[in-house]
């Protein structure tokens, strides 16, 4: 039980830090990249490399899942922002 609780807390940092990253990057590239989309489809490109390459010994599925939750996350936050507080 305590090893199932500590494997998910795990997962969750892990979620949280890529999505602080993910929002991170989104923006920067926003800042070059005219739309919300290409920023966020660089974003996901270069995060699912680096994990890859940082995490080989796990798979691609588990790697693209990571990105494609994070990703979707701050997609969502960025949107939010930017429909309550304006551009």
């Amino acid at each position: 039980m305590a090893e199932m609780l500590v494997t998910l807390l795990v997962v969750l940092m892990l979620l949280a830090g890529c999505t602080l990253v993910a929002i991170i990057a989104t923006t920067a590239f926003g800042r070059m990249l005219p739309r919300l989309e290409q920023a966020l489809g660089l974003s996901m490109l270069l995060m699912g490399v680096l994990l890859y390459l940082v995490f080989p010994g796990t798979g691609a599925l588990y790697v693209v899942g990571l990105v494609a939750l994070s990703h979707a996350i701050a997609g969502g936050l960025i949107w939010y922002r930017k429909k309550v507080f304006g551009r």
